[in-house]
């Protein structure tokens, strides 16, 4: 690639023309800073959203303090049935599930939780159970399939470690 006149970021492969300084690229302006966070915001709004919408199986879960091997186990045992998980903050992760128009999941979202999604609702369901059975921090709080709620989990079990916290809903 050929070379630009100025400073050059060998680590990047970039070359910044010389009129810009190496300073005024890396601190973009508050108002900048500020749009980037709201694109940024509404970006991951949208991403539930269309998870949730091509889905047939979602699911929020617990995951507690998991270390970086347990959370890359996750995320390739979900792989592995064609589902993700999605950590999001809980205010976002209750925006996008409002705008995909689903109702139940959004009153779990308390503490460390993330959604799980999926086309296939069986092996995605024994996936997690699976998860829940190798990682102690790891459970369902309460899933959906295809906009039903199938699971949720007692208000006053919320936070605590038995495994026999979660009982089926009612049928509607």
């Amino acid at each position: 690639a050929p070379r630009v006149r100025g400073v050059h970021h060998a680590h990047r492969g970039l070359a910044v023309p010389p009129r810009l300084s190496a300073t005024a690229m890396a601190s973009p302006s508050p108002e900048k800073l500020r749009k980037i966070q709201y694109v940024r915001k509404h970006m991951l709004i949208k991403k539930v959203t269309d998870s949730v919408r091509q889905s047939s199986l979602a699911a929020v879960c617990h995951v507690g303090n998991l270390d970086v091997h347990q959370t890359r186990l996750v995320n390739r045992k979900l792989e592995g049935v064609g589902a993700q998980m999605l950590g999001t903050k809980n205010t976002l992760t209750r925006l996008g599930l409002e705008r995909a128009g689903v109702e139940g999941l959004a009153p779990l979202l308390r503490g460390t939780t993330a959604l799980a999604t999926g086309p296939a609702e069986v092996p995605l369901a024994k996936a997690l159970l699976e998860l829940g059975k190798e990682l102690p921090n790891f459970f369902v709080m309460g899933a959906l399939v295809n906009g039903k709620r199938v699971l949720q989990v007692n208000d006053d079990a919320i936070g605590m470690d038995e495994r026999a916290r979660a009982t089926p809903s009612p049928a509607p």
